[in-house]
C-alpha cells in the first residue's frame, strides 16, 4: 500500500518481520537449528520456535578471527557441529 511504513498494510498490522538470510540451516539431533546467516556475517543456533539460543561472530561487523568467532566471522556460508551428522551426509 503506497505510503505505509515497511512492512504495515496501512492500518499498523505487520505483514512480515525482517528475519536473517540465511545460506544454510540444519537442524541438529537436539531439535536445535544452526543457521549459518551470511549476510549478517555470523552462525546463529535457535530453537523451533525462533528462538535465538547462541550467536558466534558479530551482527553485521564482518572480521577475520584466528582466535574465536568474537572477532568476527566473514559471511559465513555453512555451519555444522562436529560429530552429528543429523540431515547431512556422514563423510
Amino acid at each position: 500500500m503506497a505510503g505505509s511504513p515497511a512492512g504495515t498494510c496501512g492500518q499498523g498490522r505487520r505483514l512480515w518481520i525482517k528475519r536473517p538470510a540465511p545460506s544454510q540451516a540444519v537442524e541438529r539431533i537436539s531439535g536445535r537449528i544452526v543457521v549459518s546467516d551470511q549476510f549478517n556475517d555470523r552462525v546463529i543456533i535457535i530453537d523451533r520456535k525462533g528462538n535465538l539460543l547462541a550467536q558466534y561472530g558479530n551482527l553485521n561487523m564482518p572480521g577475520c578471527g584466528t582466535t574465536n568467532a568474537s572477532e568476527g566471522l566473514f559471511a559465513p556460508y555453512g555451519a555444522k557441529v562436529i560429530g552429528d551428522y543429523t540431515g547431512l551426509t556422514p563423510p
